[in-house]
C-alpha cells in the first residue's frame, strides 16, 4: 500500500494564460487555474482542507497571488493562470511558478481602489464587482483584479484586507468598500491626511504592521456582505434603482417641507392664498360659462 505523502502539497509547473486553451477564455474573468490530473491524485492522498486555495509563488522576483482550482486537466506539467494573475506575477508565457496548498482565513474586510474613475461612473460599481467576485475563491493585498463589463476592463487594486493579507472570499459575508481613484481630489486629499493617522493593526499572519481601514473614509458605496453576492446582477441593479427612486422622494419631499414654510397652507399665511380666477370657459364650446347661462 502506498503511503500518503506528508507535509504540505507543492508542485513547480509553468504557466500559461488560460486563453491558451480552447473555449476557456472566459476563465480570465475570475481567480481560478486549471492544474494537471497529477496535482489531483497528490492532493487526495493529502489530508487537504476545501475549498481548495493555492499561493502561485514567483521565485525569481519574491511576488505571490492566492488563487481556487477550477479543474485538473492541464497537460502535465503546465497550468493555466488568468493574464491578470500573471501580470501581478511578472509572469510571461512558460515562466516557472510554484503552486502551494495554503489554508487561509475567511475574509471579514475588502477595500478597493479603481485605479479609473470610470469604474464609479457605472451605473451600479458595486453589483458589477459582486457579479466578477462570484468567479473568485481568495484575495490577495496589493495585487490588481481586473473587472471585465460590457466590453471594458477595469482594474481595481486590492487596498486593504481583513483580517490577513491574504484571505478566503468562499462561502463567507466580507464587507466590501471603495476608496477614490488615484489622482483625483478626493485622493489626493485622503493621502495628506494619511500621516494624521495614527491607528495601526497587526496582521495575524504576517504579523506586519498594516494600516487600520476602519480608520480611513474612503467614499462608501453601501456596504453589502459577500454573502449575498451571489444575488442575479440584474436583480441587484433594480434593487440600486429602487433605492435610488425612494432616496430621491423622500429628498423631495423633505424640500417642499423645508420650502414651505414661508407660504404652506396652515402656518398663518392663509390670507396670503389667492384661488384660481379662471375665465370659466367651457372645453368644447369656448364659451364663457355666463353666457351659456344667459
Amino acid at each position: 500500500m502506498q503511503r500518503a505523502p506528508t507535509g504540505p502539497f507543492r508542485v513547480t509547473l509553468r504557466a500559461f494564460p488560460v486563453s491558451f486553451l480552447e473555449n476557456k477564455e472566459h476563465l480570465e474573468n475570475g481567480g481560478k487555474i486549471i492544474l494537471p490530473p497529477s496535482a489531483l491524485e497528490d492532493l487526495i492522498r493529502r489530508e487537504v482542507t476545501y475549498p481548495m486555495l493555492f499561493e502561485l509563488r514567483n521565485n525569481a522576483v519574491k511576488i505571490s497571488s492566492h488563487c481556487g482550482v477550477l479543474e485538473f486537466i492541464a497537460p502535465e506539467g503546465k497550468c493555466y493562470v488568468p493574464f491578470w494573475m500573471m501580470e501581478n506575477l511578472h509572469l510571461e508565457a512558460g515562466d516557472i511558478v510554484d503552486v502551494i496548498n495554503v489554508t487561509l482565513p475567511k475574509g471579514k474586510f475588502v477595500q478597493f481602489q479603481p485605479q479609473s474613475p470610470k469604474f464609479m461612473e457605472l451605473s451600479n460599481p458595486r453589483a458589477v464587482l459582486e457579479k466578477t467576485l462570484r468567479e473568485f475563491s481568495a484575495l490577495t493585498r496589493n495585487e490588481i483584479v481586473c473587472v471585465n463589463y460590457n466590453g471594458r476592463s477595469y482594474q481595481l487594486l486590492v487596498q486593504e484586507l481583513q483580517p490577513a493579507n491574504a484571505v478566503s472570499i468562499v462561502e463567507t459575508d466580507i464587507s466590501v468598500d471603495f476608496s477614490p481613484a488615484p489622482g483625483t481630489e478626493k485622493a489626493t486629499r485622503q493621502n495628506s491626511q494619511s500621516s494624521l493617522n495614527p491607528y495601526k493593526v497587526i496582521d495575524p499572519i504576517t504579523s506586519s504592521s498594516v494600516a487600520d481601514p476602519a480608520a480611513a473614509t474612503p467614499q462608501v458605496l453601501r456596504q453589502r456582505p459577500v454573502g449575498a453576492l451571489f444575488m442575479p446582477l440584474d436583480a441587484a441593479m433594480s434593487d440600486e434603482e429602487g433605492e435610488d427612486i425612494s432616496s430621491s422622494v423622500t429628498n423631495h419631499s423633505s424640500t417642499d417641507t423645508n420650502s414651505g414654510q414661508s407660504g404652506k397652507l396652515g402656518s398663518g399665511n392663509v390670507a396670503n392664498f389667492v384661488p384660481f380666477g379662471g375665465a370659466g370657459h367651457h372645453l368644447k364650446t369656448g364659451t364663457k360659462k355666463g353666457k351659456e347661462r344667459a
